[in-house]
């Protein structure tokens, strides 16, 4: 039974539910672990010489730099789907997290959680890719028992990274010890991240994808797509520098640089009697992250304010199992600086419940080179914008590689469109222009 069904209840129930809360929360403690392979913090004999069996197997492996990999399971999209509720449950939510863990770990992984939010598991033998895989799905089992069902498969994010265990682990007597040296390897990852966008930038540029409104044949809309120039006039998409930013360094370093670009421009759509729009992507973990989201609303704080009129926000990488609670709050940082959100959806997983009523109005997708012919196609543009105009939104496709593919959005519903097929991306934002006039 999943055990979001069995808090279900009657009102009744929840009430009995707040009653005892205090009394379940004095009874939940996260140690010692509920299972054999977690590690016990409290217990720092053992602690220590578990670790160190755990580092003696991984460094007598012949292939040990290509195997054995850190993960960090999140644990805050279950708390917050929970709300409330998660004091009264969190013992029978842990009970079922190890479990799960314990169940699919190999002979000689360990884990151990920090405070609520995060479980650090030790993984020997596999593989980083092998790894990554059997932490998706010990997730989605995890999704599954608590929560059932959710958009995207899974509520717990799974980050899996190579470490060294022969040194990260060498003299750990303590839980404190470890946490300490997992922060700097995760500091260490930021700092390159860093480093490498610093390397990348004076390569970087901003193309504006003229973007035309269907129903009133106006291009009012200018899509900022962030690329790489390089020194042989080659030019790429900029992800393929950090094709994955671990915690999201590389991506705010990106999107903080791009809103250092906008004044100027928002100054001069706003000087045109018809005032065209910008739409700027910025990645979701740079608002999820506190340490991302308030230096960036502070730059959010000197745009100019014709940016309630001249700047869209379009959100990638919202989390189908957000949720709603939690990204309309984040959504509401951004709001009062811009004249809507746009939200991206992932062409693989055309869900959107995680975004109704946050204040976003927009939704795009980008659906690649697709078969403009194939009913697969077809199939999922009708979707999202019957998907979109349901949620009342407006459907936008972007980055339309054929005239073909614009047809077909076009006969599907689709409101806005912008790509090659339909006009190349300029080097600046330009004015609104009536496609209609002198015809």
């Amino acid at each position: 039974m999943v055990l979001a069904k069995l808090l279900g209840g009657s009102r009744a129930d929840s009430a009995r539910d707040t009653v005892k809360q205090d009394n379940d929360e004095g009874q939940f403690a996260l140690y010692p672990p509920r299972t054999p392979s977690g590690l016990n913090p409290l217990d720092f004999g053992d602690f220590a010489r578990r670790i160190e069996a755990f580092r003696k197997v991984h460094v007598t492996l012949p292939d040990q730099r290509t195997k054995g990999c850190l993960q960090i399971f999140e644990l805050d999209r279950v708390r917050y789907r929970f709300g409330l509720r998660w004091p009264a449950i969190k013992e029978k939510a842990f009970q079922m997290i190890e479990s799960a863990l314990h169940r699919s770990l190999g002979e000689h992984d360990v884990y151990v959680a920090n405070g609520e939010t995060e479980i650090y598991v030790l993984s020997t033998r596999l593989v980083r890719a092998d790894a990554d895989l059997r932490g998706r799905l010990i997730a989605s089992e995890i999704t599954g028992r608590l929560c059932g069902s959710v958009p995207g498969g899974t509520a717990i994010r799974v980050k899996t990274m190579p470490f060294d265990f022969g040194l990260g682990l060498k003299d750990i007597t303590s839980f404190q010890q470890l946490k300490n040296r997992i922060e700097s390897y995760g500091k260490s990852i930021d700092s390159a991240e860093v480093k490498l966008f610093n390397e990348n930038v004076a390569g970087m540029r901003i193309r504006y994808r003229p973007t035309i409104a269907f129903q009133d044949q106006k291009i009012r809309l200018y899509h900022a797509d962030i690329v790489l120039r390089e020194n042989d006039g080659t030019i790429l998409p900029v992800d393929v520098v950090c094709p994955e930013s671990v915690n999201g360094a590389f991506d705010f370093e990106v999107d903080k640089w791009a809103l250092d670009q906008m004044p100027a421009l928002l100054e001069t759509a706003a000087m045109n009697s018809e005032q065209p729009v910008i739409v700027l992507p910025i990645h979701f973990e740079t608002l999820a992250a506190m340490r991302f989201r308030d230096p960036f609303i502070d730059k959010c704080r000197t745009l100019p304010d014709c940016s309630v009129d001249t700047l869209y926000f379009e959100i990638i990488g919202i989390p189908p199992s957000m949720p709603q609670a939690r990204v309309r709050e984040l959504m509401a940082y951004i709001k009062p600086y811009c004249a809507e959100i746009v939200a991206r959806l992932p062409s693989d997983l055309i869900v959107a419940e995680h975004v109704e009523s946050c204040g976003i109005g927009v939704l795009s997708i980008d659906l690649g080179t697709v078969d403009p012919e194939a009913e697969s196609t077809h199939q999922k543009l009708r979707k999202f914008s019957e998907m979109a105009r349901t949620l009342a939104m407006t459907p936008m496709l972007t980055n339309a590689w054929s005239v073909s593919l614009s047809h077909v959005a076009y006969k599907s519903g689709i409101s806005l469109l912008n790509g090659d097929a339909f006009m190349p991306p300029t080097s600046k934002p330009g004015n609104v222009v009536d496609l209609t006039a002198g015809s």
